[in-house]
C-alpha cells in the first residue's frame, strides 16, 4: 500500500503575513485558511481543519488528482531564517482528493491542496494552501493515482545512528519507504503532466520573454544611473508681470522676484512672489537638487573655469522633450505616441528655468564643538592659574610671616613698657 505523506505541520500555525521577504502567495496559516473554508461550508463544516482533511483524505485507499500548474519545473533549495542550506523542493503542485458524498461537503466544491514536494527523511507535500473550488470547472493535466493518505499535523523526536536528535513530522506510519512520490514518480510527473497543450511552444515564449526581462532590467538600470536624486519638490505661489511693467517700477519689483533670483526677470515675463496690481497668478513646481557647490563650479565649459557649468548643460537635458498639462491622461497608441492632431491645453516649451542658490552649511555641529573646546579650555586655563596663584599665595606668606611676626613682637614690647609704668595718682578733694 503507498502512502501520499501530507505535511501540515510546518504551516499549521504560522503565520507569514509580516514576512515580506517570503515568495510564498499564502501568507495565512492553514487553521486561518480553514476558518474561510467553514464560512463557505456552513454548518456541516467540521470543528478542526484535522477533522477536515480527515473527511477529505480518509485513511485506506482513495483516488488523489496530482497536478503542476506551472509550466517550469526544477529542484530548488529553501534557504532558512539563519542563511544555511535546507530541504530542496520543487514548489507549485495541487493536489485534489475525490470528496464522497458522505464526507458534508456541498457537492458543488472541489478540495484542493496547494503546496510543495519536498525532499526530506521522505519525500513529502508541504501544504501551504487550501482552498474550495468550483467543482464544474474543467480539469486539466491531472495525473490519477491510487493511495492511502497519511497527513502529519504533529511532530516526534528521535535520535538517529549518529546520536542527533531529529525533529521530523509525525505521519503516524512506520512503512516511510513505501511512498507515492518517489523520484521516478516525480521525474514522470515534470516530463508528462502539464496543463496546456503543446507545453514546448509555450516554454519557448517563456523563454523569449526572459531573455527580454533580462535586457529590461539591465537598461532600467544603465538609465538609473543617469538619473539625478530630488532632494525637494515645491508648488511656489508665483505671479508675473510682462517685461514693461517691470521695467517701470524696476526700484521696488526688484524686491519681489521670486526667491530672490535675478534670472526671473530676464524673459518676457518676470515672475515674482507676491501678488502686485496688474499681476497674474502664475503657480510653479519647484525640484530641487542638492550638490556640493566646488563640484559643479570646477567643470565648466569654457577655459579656466569660465563659462556656463557642465552641470548646468547636462540638466538642461531633461527639458529638452515637449512637455504640457492635461487634465486627462492622454491615450496613447501602441507605439506610446500621441494619437494624431492631440494638443496639450497647455503646452510648457520653455516655460522653465534653471537657477542656483548657495546653501550656507550647517554648522550647528561645529558650534556645539566649538564651545564645548572653549569650556575645556578655559577650565584648563583657570586650573593652571589657579595653581600658580596659590603658590605665590603660598610663597609671600612665607616671605612675610618673620617681618610680620618681627614687627608684631617689637610693637607687643612697646605696649607691654607703656601699660607696666606707674603713675603717682592724683586726688582731688572738694572744698
Amino acid at each position: 500500500m503507498g502512502y501520499l505523506y501530507l505535511n501540515f505541520v510546518d504551516n499549521l500555525n504560522e503565520s507569514k503575513s509580516g514576512n515580506f521577504n517570503t515568495n510564498d502567495f499564502f501568507t495565512q496559516s492553514l487553521n486561518e485558511q480553514y476558518l474561510n473554508i467553514k464560512k463557505k461550508i456552513g454548518s456541516d463544516a467540521p470543528d478542526t481543519l484535522q477533522e477536515f482533511v480527515g473527511r477529505c483524505c480518509p485513511y485506506n485507499e482513495h483516488y488523489y488528482f496530482i497536478s503542476m500548474p506551472a509550466l517550469e519545473r526544477s529542484i530548488q533549495t529553501k534557504i532558512k531564517k539563519d542563511g544555511t542550506q535546507g530541504l530542496q523542493y520543487i514548489n507549485n503542485v495541487v493536489i485534489r482528493p475525490t470528496i464522497n458524498q458522505d464526507t458534508g461537503i456541498p457537492g458543488k466544491y472541489d478540495v484542493i491542496l496547494i503546496g510543495d514536494i519536498t525532499f526530506g527523511s521522505v519525500i513529502a507535500f508541504t501544504v501551504k494552501g487550501i482552498e474550495l473550488i468550483d467543482s464544474g470547472v474543467a480539469k486539466f493535466g491531472e495525473f490519477r493515482v491510487l493511495c492511502t493518505a497519511a497527513p502529519a499535523f504533529a511532530t516526534k523526536t528521535f535520535s538517529d545512528k549518529m546520536g542527533r536528535t531529529m525533529t521530523v513530522p509525525d505521519f503516524g506510519v512506520r512503512e516511510t519507504h513505501d511512498a507515492v512520490l518517489t523520484r521516478d514518480f516525480i521525474d514522470r510527473l515534470c516530463l508528462e503532466v502539464y496543463p496546456i497543450e503543446k507545453p514546448e511552444e509555450a516554454l519557448k515564449t517563456i523563454e523569449k520573454w526572459k531573455t527580454y526581462l533580462k535586457f529590461r532590467r539591465y537598461y532600467l538600470g544603465v538609465q538609473s544611473a543617469k538619473c539625478e536624486a530630488i532632494t525637494d519638490v515645491q508648488v511656489k505661489a508665483a505671479y508675473v508681470v510682462s517685461k514693461a511693467q517691470y521695467r517701470k517700477n524696476e526700484e521696488n519689483l526688484s524686491s519681489f522676484l521670486l526667491d530672490g533670483h535675478s534670472e526671473f526677470a530676464i524673459s518676457e515675463q518676470v515672475v515674482l512672489n507676491r501678488e502686485v496690481p496688474g499681476s497674474d497668478e502664475f503657480p510653479l513646481i519647484c525640484v530641487s537638487i542638492e550638490r556640493n557647490r566646488k563640484s559643479i563650479l570646477t567643470e565648466t565649459s569654457g577655459y579656466n573655469s569660465h563659462g556656463k557649468p557642465k552641470y548646468e548643460t547636462y540638466l538642461g537635458r531633461y527639458t529638452r522633450d515637449s512637455m504640457g498639462l492635461s487634465e486627462v491622461e492622454p491615450k496613447y497608441d501602441d507605439k506610446g505616441n500621441l494619437p494624431k492632431g492631440f494638443k496639450f491645453p497647455y503646452t510648457l516649451g520653455d516655460r522653465h528655468l534653471l537657477t542656483f542658490t548657495d546653501i550656507e552649511p550647517d554648522c550647528s555641529d561645529l558650534d556645539i564643538k566649538c564651545q564645548r573646546d572653549i569650556e575645556t579650555s578655559n577650565k584648563e586655563v583657570d586650573g593652571k592659574y589657579n595653581s600658580i596663584i596659590t603658590e605665590e599665595v603660598k610663597k609671600y606668606k612665607l616671605e612675610q610671616t618673620p617681618l610680620v611676626s618681627a614687627q608684631f613682637e617689637e610693637k607687643l614690647t612697646l605696649h607691654s613698657r607703656f601699660t607696666n609704668k606707674r603713675w603717682k595718682p592724683c586726688a582731688c578733694l572738694p572744698r
